[in-house]
């Protein structure tokens, strides 16, 4: 996987950048939310270390779950977002990703 400091921003349109963003066949699952957040972690960020790594959960989303994941060693802190269940009935996920 490319590292994702590589990819430039400003020199890309969205469809550029979007076509860029590789697919992970991961699920992010309510009863599991810490353990397949950082599994989808260190699939994407190759070079971070599971002992690195520290999870929080962000609790004011109303339909989503956030975790916060901070890589302690290089302080770097990314959010991964879980989608509400059933909320694929109320909210068209195609649409919101477009």
């Amino acid at each position: 996987m490319t590292n994702p400091s590589e990819f430039s921003i400003e020199s890309m349109d969205a469809s550029t950048l979007l076509k860029s963003i590789p697919f992970l066949a991961l699920e992010v699952k309510h009863d599991s939310l810490f353990e397949d957040s950082k599994e989808l972690i260190l699939q994407v960020f190759l070079d971070w270390a599971a002992e690195d790594l520290a999870m929080k959960q962000c609790k004011d989303g109303i339909t989503n779950k956030l975790i916060q994941c901070t890589n302690k060693r290089k302080d770097i802190t990314v959010l991964i977002r879980a989608y509400g269940k059933n909320t694929e009935v109320i909210i068209d996920r195609n649409q919101e990703l477009a």
